[in-house]
């Protein structure tokens, strides 16, 4: 078996190799999702206010309408290319990882635990599988938010300086509580690696574990890191829950507040209609 990754090369930049013309695919698709996010709000204000001083005939309208169907077009097709990558990308990493293993020997291979081995090709090759959905998610993400803050600016400062001033505290929140998830995560992976390697041994004593009557010992014995495992996911699962419900909390009080000061410049006419749907 030969590896295909590249010496001294990141798992993550492998798995971003590894898809090929389908991670390619997916960048153009989300570049083009993005450029479309970007392009509706002004163009709908754009569409209102000639409506209303032009008629319901505007050519915007349609421009409106062709933008959306497209998104839909692109979005189905970001399906299909996500999917197409992280395919090759964990069939190349779990390629890889064995070919490694095999390589280092009966000497090297001890160094490592069976149910480490597992958990690496079952559960960390997925995660790491999903490099360009991540990266990809993230750039999309960071163009959008930067071209909505810009185009805020550029609607009326006042309205942009209000966004700004309510936005730390839900950048303070999201950081702590992503901070402590990534950490309890590792924690997990690491219990459910010991998990399965005792999983592995019993099945390799099976025949010992029947002649001797220990079964319900070696149950016991195998799940003993089975209650750290669940007061980890506990942990986890607090953490997101916290988070999910702070953010439902704080984030419509930033939407109310830049809606607030857009509203305000309206009736004193420093806004149109448009500019106003706009936000």
């Amino acid at each position: 078996m030969v590896s295909s990754t590249r010496a001294n090369e990141s798992p993550v930049w492998t798995a971003l190799r590894a898809g090929g013309s389908s991670t390619v695919l997916l960048l153009v698709c989300s570049l083009i999702d993005t450029a479309i996010l970007v392009a509706v709000p002004p163009l709908l204000g754009a569409t209102l206010n000639a409506a209303l001083t032009e008629g319901a005939g505007s050519g915007l309208v349609w421009v409106v309408v062709g933008l959306l169907a497209t998104g839909i077009v692109v979005e189905s097709l970001k399906e299909v290319a996500d999917f197409s990558s992280r395919y090759r990308a964990v069939r190349i990493l779990r390629n890889d990882l064995l070919a490694h293993v095999l390589r280092l020997g009966y000497r090297g291979q001890r160094r490592f635990n069976q149910g480490d081995l597992v958990n690496r090709l079952v559960d960390s090759c997925d995660r790491t599988s999903r490099a360009a959905t991540g990266a990809v998610g993230v750039l999309s993400a960071t163009i959008t938010s930067l071209a909505g803050l810009v185009g805020l600016f550029v609607i009326d400062y006042q309205v942009g300086l209000a966004f700004l001033l309510c936005l730390p505290p839900i950048v303070l929140m999201t950081k702590r509580h992503l901070g402590s998830i990534v950490s309890l995560s590792g924690e997990a992976a690491g219990a459910q690696g010991e998990i399965a390697t005792r999983l592995m041994d019993s099945i390799r004593g099976l025949r010992t574990i029947r002649a001797s009557g220990t079964v319900e010992l070696e149950i016991d014995r195998a799940l003993e890191s089975s209650g750290s495992l669940r007061e980890i996911s506990l942990r986890i699962w607090g953490s997101q829950r916290a988070l999910v419900w702070q953010t439902a909390m704080i984030a419509p009080l930033l939407i109310i507040a830049v809606q607030v000061v857009a509203g305000y410049r309206l009736t004193i006419g420093q806004l149109d209609a448009g500019q106003l749907v706009a936000v």
